[in-house]
C-alpha cells in the first residue's frame, strides 16, 4: 500500500465541493485501503465521492503546480505522515494536513518550545515584559513560538533574536507575503537567525479573518506551554488561550503586580482569577513557570 504523499494529499484539496473534514475523512480511508498508483487513488476517492476523471487530472495538476512554485521559492511542503512532519501537531484536534515552511525545518523537531503570544496592542510593559520573558525563556534553552503580529508577537520574537535563539512565526497566509508588512525585516531576522516561518496555506492564499483562528491551534500544539504578555476578555490571544486548555498545555499569564485598570489586561485577570493560568508577577516566578513546564514534559505520554 503506497504511503500518502504531499502531492496526493495538495490533489485532494484541489478537488472542487470538498471542504476540510471530508478531506481529512478520505485521508483516514486512504491510509487503510490498498492502492499503489494515482489511477488507484483516482478510483478509491471516486468511490466515496462524486468524482470525475476530468477533475481529478485537473486538482493533480494544481497540486502539481502548488508544489513547483514552492520549490521555486524555497519553502519546503511536507505532510502529516512525512518523517519531518511535528509530532505534536500530528496528534492535536484537527491536524494539518499539509505545511509550507519556509527556513530551518529541524527548529520546528525541538522539544522546547513554548510560545509567547498576546495582543496587538499592549501598553509599553506588556511590550517590554513580553521582549524580556521570550529573551529569559531563550537564554534557558528554549526556542520561542508566536505569530508575527505587531504588539506582544513582535516582541517575543524580537527577545529570542536579542539572545540569537531561534524562534518560529505561524502564519495566516500564503509564505508568498507577510502580514504585517511592517515585520518584514524582523521575518527575515527568523530565517537568518536559523528559525522558520510556518503557513498550512498554499502560496497565493491571502490574509483572511478565519485563518487567523485556525492558525492559533498550531502555536499551542506545537509547544510545550503558553504563556500570555497582555489580552483584552474577547483579544483573538483568547483563541489561543483556549487552545491550549483544551489540548491541556500550562498556561501562564503576566498579572502586572495585580494592576489590571488597562483593558488590554482583563483577560490576564480573568484567566488567572478563574484559575485557569498561572500568576506571573515576577521573574523568580517566571523561572518557577519554567521549571514547572520542564517537569510536566517529563510526564509519561
Amino acid at each position: 500500500m503506497r504511503a500518502l504523499e504531499p502531492l496526493h494529499i495538495l490533489t485532494l484539496q484541489s478537488l472542487p465541493g470538498i471542504d476540510k473534514a471530508l478531506i481529512q475523512r478520505i485521508v483516514d480511508y486512504l491510509q487503510s485501503t490498498q492502492w499503489d498508483s494515482l489511477e488507484d487513488l483516482s478510483e478509491v476517492i471516486g468511490s466515496a465521492i462524486s468524482l470525475k476523471k476530468s477533475e481529478f487530472q485537473a486538482a493533480l495538476k494544481q497540486a502539481e503546480q502548488t508544489l513547483e512554485e514552492s520549490q521555486k521559492a524555497n519553502i519546503q511542503v511536507i505532510g502529516i505522515n512525512d518523517v519531518k512532519f511535528p509530532q505534536p501537531l500530528r496528534i492535536i484536534k484537527n491536524p494539518p494536513l499539509i505545511l509550507y515552511i519556509k527556513g530551518d525545518i529541524q527548529s520546528l523537531h525541538s522539544t522546547d518550545l513554548i510560545a509567547v503570544i498576546g495582543t496587538r496592542e499592549p501598553s509599553q510593559t506588556g511590550k517590554e515584559a513580553g521582549k524580556q520573558i521570550a529573551k529569559r525563556f531563550t537564554e534557558w534553552g528554549w526556542n520561542i513560538v508566536s505569530g508575527l503580529a505587531l504588539g506582544c508577537d513582535t516582541a517575543a520574537h524580537e527577545g529570542c533574536l536579542e539572545a540569537e535563539g531561534q524562534t518560529m512565526a505561524f502564519l495566516a497566509h500564503g509564505l508568498q507575503m507577510i502580514y504585517p508588512a511592517e515585520n518584514y525585516n524582523l521575518a527575515q531576522s527568523i530565517l537568518d537567525f536559523g528559525g522558520c516561518l510556518v503557513s498550512e496555506y498554499p502560496l497565493g492564499t491571502e490574509v483572511l479573518s478565519n485563518q487567523f483562528i485556525e492558525r492559533d491551534r498550531l502555536q499551542s500544539g506545537l509547544s510545550s506551554a503558553v504563556i500570555v504578555v497582555e489580552t483584552e476578555i474577547t483579544g483573538s490571544t483568547m483563541h489561543t488561550v483556549n487552545f491550549c486548555l483544551e489540548q491541556n498545555k500550562p498556561l501562564a499569564c503576566l498579572s502586572y503586580n495585580g494592576e489590571y485598570s488597562q483593558t488590554s489586561r482583563h483577560g490576564n485577570q480573568k484567566l488567572i482569577n478563574q484559575g485557569k493560568a498561572t500568576s506571573l508577577w515576577e521573574l523568580e516566578t517566571v523561572k518557577d513557570f519554567e521549571k514547572f513546564v520542564r517537569k510536566v514534559q517529563k510526564k509519561p505520554k
